[in-house]
């Protein structure tokens, strides 16, 4: 091999040794996850934000190759890779879902699962080509630059015209370098974000670092820190907790559900809205006959969160037609608008917000009056993730006597976390160390009556090897073991995302029926 050739064949395999790594860096960094979890919450599907973020990887393993090797064959093939990498599960388990799937989705179509095939192929190569063709200008710039800064050290004289490139590359650079967390923060928070000194957040799409650490409490003791380290009792359920048994299998419907807007005066003030949404989910068959039905109640989200994210409500139709659940109304009772970009369903200690007495003394009350529902605690649930995951066994702890279960997706169980996944937990409890303590569901377990404790259910479900909530997930799994607080443990690998929610939910929704029949609640 000639000396060129070995150049050429070194600056190929640097290319791409430099591609993969920077794909593996996306992946095992939570970077791809982050970019998925962001995209599901500007209404995108699961996985079609791994798609998306797929394409966006193949194009940076591309762009990363060109400007190292110079080459667009090596670029465009690491790309195609990368893309394999990130998208290649979820195409795996979809196509598993559609060659095993019941009748009522469809038979499994192979000239369809080709050109599906045919048209990701296509897409990540005309992402990674477009990234090449871009890359390929950005090095022939910098080598420009980069030849001209030389040619002017090795004179030691100044030449304007060999200046230009030179100085346009580093003013481009600092510009980046200034804007571009600038512009993070804009598609994040909003385009106007910094356009006040002071003022208090909007709400985030994502929470940024994905750092191990578990954040800190202001103003709250040690103890739940100690907790964390607790070990992880193994998946499971309390033993006796619930009955099997599905006697609303007499009365299964079908069909699909239908849903009813609301909308309460606002539970706060200072807000930018003077009304609050709630969305009702009414099951197939509520149409017809007089029957009455449990009632979960989701919060602090909206709807249509959780319709992109893993498809609700039809798949609450598909687990009532399935007879894996009972008919069940479903309430979705919103923070947005609210005082505090994250309301932790709480009553702020400044008296601003009062959402936990709104939930329990006027949307409760309200749905009762208006709608057939079994009217008493033990068919009364609620259900959430992230934030929700908080709220959710902190509603169940203060308010055993209106609710009796609580489903908790991937959670944290301490109030006032201040981290970067928790950008705006710690605002509504002003720093008033009383308050944190009485709104962390980690130390409230400890304070429940035997009597009170026995007559509760959880079912907590999230990654107990996450950095940050995973620790909040052993700590407090752990917590309701020590305490005799029944409760089921879901233990689930994919992070803190959407995915490991939609893989939970039916699982999690059959347990809950479960428990309401250990009840007594369908007769």
């Amino acid at each position: 091999m000639s000396p060129p050739q070995a150049r050429e064949a070194v600056r190929v395999i640097g290319g791409l040794a430099a591609g993969a790594l920077i794909t593996l860096a996306t992946i095992a960094s939570g970077w791809v996850a982050g970019v998925q979890a962001t995209l599901v919450e500007m209404g995108f599907d699961p996985d079609r934000g791994q798609l998306l973020a797929g394409l966006l990887v193949a194009a940076i393993g591309a762009a990363t190759v060109r400007l190292v090797s110079g080459r667009s064959w090596p670029a465009i093939g690491l790309g195609m890779l990368a893309f394999i990498a990130v998208f290649g599960g979820t195409f795996r388990a979809e196509t598993h879902a559609a060659l095993t799937g019941t009748a009522q989705a469809g038979r499994f179509d192979p000239l369809g699962w080709t050109m599906t095939l045919a048209a990701l192929g296509t897409a990540a190569v005309v992402c990674a080509w477009a990234a090449s063709v871009l890359a390929g200008v950005v090095r022939s710039q910098l080598r420009a630059a980069f030849d001209d800064a030389r040619t002017l050290w090795r004179g030691r004289q100044i030449q304007g015209r060999r200046l230009i490139r030179p100085g346009g590359i580093l003013l481009i650079a600092a510009t980046l370098a200034v804007t571009g967390p600038v512009l993070g923060d804009m598609l994040n928070f909003g385009p106007q974000v910094h356009m006040n000194d002071g003022g208090s957040l909007p709400v985030g799409l994502f929470g940024g670092g994905g750092a191990g650490d578990a954040g800190s409490a202001p103003g709250a003791s040690g103890d739940a820190g100690q907790a964390s380290g607790a070990p992880l009792p193994g998946r499971g359920v309390t033993t006796g907790a619930t009955d099997p048994a599905r006697p609303w299998l007499a009365w299964r419907p079908v069909g699909t559900g239908g849903q009813v807007s609301l909308t309460f005066p606002a539970p706060w003030t200072g807000g930018n809205r003077r009304t609050a949404d709630v969305t009702v989910y009414l099951p197939p068959g509520y149409g017809s006959g007089t029957r009455r039905y449990p009632v979960v109640y989701e919060v602090p989200w909206s709807i249509p969160y959780w319709s992109g994210a893993i498809a609700f409500p039809p798949l609450l139709d598909s687990l009532i037609d399935q007879g894996l659940m009972p008919p069940e109304i479903a309430v979705f009772i919103s923070q947005s608008g609210g005082a505090y970009p994250d309301s932790e369903c709480a009553n702020s200690y400044d008296g601003q917000e009062h959402f936990e007495s709104y939930i329990v003394q006027t949307v409760v009350p309200f749905i009762d009056a208006n709608y057939r529902t079994i009217a008493t605690p033990d068919a009364r649930s609620l259900f959430g993730f992230s934030q929700g995951g908080f709220c959710t066994p902190n509603l169940l702890f203060h308010h055993p006597d209106t609710f009796r279960q609580a489903l908790s997706f991937s959670g944290y169980y301490t109030a006032g976390l201040v981290s970067p996944q928790t950008l705006n937990a710690a605002r509504p409890w002003g720093g008033d160390s009383v308050l944190i303590a009485a709104n962390s569901p980690l130390l409230e377990a400890a304070q429940l009556q035997p009597q009170v404790a026995s007559q509760l259910f959880l079912v907590v479900s999230g990654d107990p090897s996450e950095a940050f909530y995973g620790p909040q997930i052993r700590a407090f799994a752990a917590q309701l073991q020590q305490d005799h607080v029944p409760f089921a443990l879901l233990p689930d690998n994919h992070g803190h995302a959407w995915i490991a929610v939609r893989d939970q939910f039916p699982t999690a929704m059959e347990l809950l029926a479960a428990r309401q029949v250990k009840l007594g609640v369908f007769g």
